[in-house]
């Protein structure tokens, strides 16, 4: 957090990786966060892409909750649509009580409402 450019530059190297647990660290997400930091917003929608692929549509938790979070990024120029995932995002890492994961989701809320 803090340096985009240079969690891009640490981050990108890991893709085409075995994802064995995807879910697990979620290193795809902070790079997909970064990405869209630094515009390269396309990009940040293929990780996006890739890492859902690794989960089933209506799984919940800690996965989907960072997915919805990076698609708000994606859809920023839409108000409504941004704020639905923001809402889905909290909602699901507050039931299972992942805290730092709430705490971004609502960092995220703040620089998108700036």
């Amino acid at each position: 957090l803090g340096d985009d450019a240079l969690a891009v530059a640490e981050l990108e190297p890991l893709r085409g990786r075995s994802p064995s647990t995807p879910w697990l660290v979620m290193w795809q997400m902070d790079l997909a966060e970064a990405l869209v930091r630094v515009g390269r917003v396309a990009d940040a929608g293929a990780v996006l892409d890739e890492f859902v692929a690794g989960f089933d549509a209506a799984a919940t938790g800690r996965a989907p909750g960072a997915a919805a979070r990076v698609r708000a990024l994606l859809v920023a120029d839409d108000p409504d649509r941004a704020e639905a995932e923001l809402e889905r995002s909290e909602a699901l890492l507050r039931d299972v009580g992942n805290v730092f994961g709430v705490a971004r989701t609502l960092a995220v809320r703040g620089g998108l409402r700036r």
